[in-house]
């Protein structure tokens, strides 16, 4: 859901200047240089799996995570501490300290100014853009007050998921051209709609362009309908940056090494052992929300943070996609294959796990010893709705499902796993993870 972007500005806010935030979210002053000890506070236990999930009600898990920076800060503990990675580490340096019983506001991002843009609107590119009136305006997602129920906490997530904004950048501007929003990897329409993209007004009362999370986690269908959490296959970042990055990837790691990876599919979030493609993170429903926030917050270079009912929202309607997801028929005949082949690595419901070491998978490893992520392994991701990603494996490097199976041409390395079984072995497998296919007699 990111783009890498580049510039100074505040203490802790090393990517994007503290001028670009003040266009976005209005006046901004970086806090005082001050820290003590908070009396009377008792950070929470994160020794069990809970400080990773919170309440079990999703609805009172999410309100938890809006109020209360104890609860925050004890998901952040748990889910960085699987892996000792300088992603964790500046984390723990900067996230809601107060639940860590300091209060230490230079480096807090919890400190920092709200960003939530007053007026977004979807984004009309090319010629249309001058000879048609601009679509009406609107706030970036529903109404943020009143939320009560699950449904209302999925209904803003959704809205969120394709209006809310999560990074606006100056580079997004060449966008504005058809021929560039379309190899970007946006569906243009003939009256000039981009579609998942959009525009925000910023301070001055101009416009800038914004990508959303359906920019690089909804995969555009053949019917003309969007799949939204899988990755979008068309999406090519060297539009905006100039890096040549495989189609379908980006780079989102700040340590100025070149390890782009396949955006995850959404979808199956809440069922992963582990968050991020090298698996440095432990998930949980509340850490999931850390992780969003941060990810959001990282794009405003922490100068700024994302509304938190916002952040909750997403998380819950991501939560909503996964229950989507059918399971396997464990009657049909790729299911004992699966348990032979795959049913070690990809575990139980959610068919995840956790890290296996590079050079066991065989895969380019890169994104695992290179980056402010790395484990020296990959997480064994959730092959539930594997049949629906057009890409796979975490550089985008393999032609779907079938091209793993080596059912159809793919251009990847590594990952023999299932290929001493029969062709007719690896249909049923393909099958019993989802794949449609025809057969004739």
């Amino acid at each position: 859901m990111t783009s890498r972007i580049r510039g100074a500005g505040c203490r802790g806010s090393p990517r994007l200047s503290c001028l670009w935030v003040v266009a976005l979210v209005g006046v901004l002053g970086c806090p005082a240089d001050t820290e003590e000890v908070l009396a009377e506070c008792v950070p929470l236990d994160v020794e069990d799996g809970s400080a990773l999930e919170g309440p079990r009600d999703p609805v009172e898990a999410a309100t938890a995570f809006v109020r209360d920076p104890l609860v925050r800060r004890a998901a952040l503990e748990a889910s960085v501490r699987v892996a000792d990675t300088e992603y964790g580490r500046l984390r723990l340096h900067h996230y809601s300290l107060r639940g860590a019983c300091l209060d230490a506001p230079a480096r807090d991002w919890d400190s920092r100014p709200v960003y939530l843009p007053n007026a977004v609107r979807p984004l009309r590119v090319g010629e249309e853009a001058t000879d048609r009136p601009s679509p009406a305006p609107s706030g970036p997602v529903g109404e943020l007050d009143g939320l009560e129920t699950l449904s209302d906490w999925i209904e803003l997530g959704r809205q969120a998921f394709h209006r809310y904004p999560i990074s606006v950048d100056a580079s997004f501007r060449v966008l504005r051209a058809r021929e560039r929003a379309e190899a970007f990897g946006v569906r243009v329409d003939l009256d000039g709609m981009a579609e998942t993209l959009v525009e925000s007004q910023v301070a001055d009362g101009s416009w800038a362009v914004g990508i959303t999370c359906a920019t690089c986690h909804a995969r555009p269908m053949n019917d003309g309908s969007l799949l939204n959490g899988p990755a979008n296959p068309g999406l090519h970042y060297g539009v905006i940056t100039g890096d040549a990055w495989p189609l379908g990837t980006v780079d989102v790691t700040p340590d100025e090494v070149d390890n782009p990876v396949r955006p995850s599919d959404l979808r199956a979030y809440a069922l992963q052992e582990r968050i991020h493609h090298a698996g440095n993170l432990a998930n949980g429903r509340i850490a999931r929300m850390v992780r969003i926030e941060t990810l959001i917050a990282s794009q405003l270079s922490y100068a700024a943070r994302p509304d938190r009912r916002i952040v909750a929202a997403l998380t819950l309607y991501l939560e909503s996609l996964a229950s989507e997801l059918p399971e396997p028929d464990s009657s049909s005949a790729g299911a004992a294959f699966f348990a032979a082949e795959c049913g070690s690595c990809h575990q139980g419901v959610g068919m995840a796990g956790p890290p296996v070491a590079a050079e066991q998978v065989g895969t380019n490893p890169d994104a695992t010893v290179g980056s402010t992520r790395a484990t020296g392994g990959y997480r064994s991701p959730s092959l539930r709705g594997v049949a629906q990603r057009a890409l796979v494996m975490h550089d985008a490097s393999a032609n779907g499902l079938l091209g793993v199976l080596q059912l159809q041409e793919s251009p990847h390395t590594g990952h023999r796993y299932g290929l001493d079984l029969t062709i007719d072995e690896r249909w049923d497998l393909a099958v019993y993870l989802g794949v449609e296919r025809e057969r004739s007699d």
